[in-house]
């Protein structure tokens, strides 16, 4: 499994729409044969940490290059949206 680590950081974005952008992405993931493995929202309101498992890098690679996230990222209401991609190895 490669597990990548996800730091969403809203910067004034409604957590809605941070939403919104999550729940279009669960069925795309399931199509890779990927999963959210948790979600950790930050109780001082700085944004989320999530973990994702893809079956390998290669796939994982191809969901970020996949055009529905690509335009689904782009929605003017995430403009302001920070994110930062990490893998990680689950010990």
């Amino acid at each position: 499994m490669y597990c990548v680590l996800l730091f969403v950081d809203p910067k004034g974005a409604d957590f809605r729409d941070v939403e919104a952008l999550e729940a279009a992405s669960f069925p795309i993931l399931a199509e890779y044969g990927a999963e959210r493995l948790f979600c950790l929202r930050h109780l001082d309101g700085t944004g989320e940490t999530q973990l994702y498992g893809f079956p390998d890098e290669e796939t994982y690679e191809a969901y970020m290059q996949d055009k529905r996230m690509i335009s689904a990222r782009a929605a003017p209401a995430l403009e302001q949206l920070e994110t930062r991609f990490l893998p990680v190895a689950m010990i």
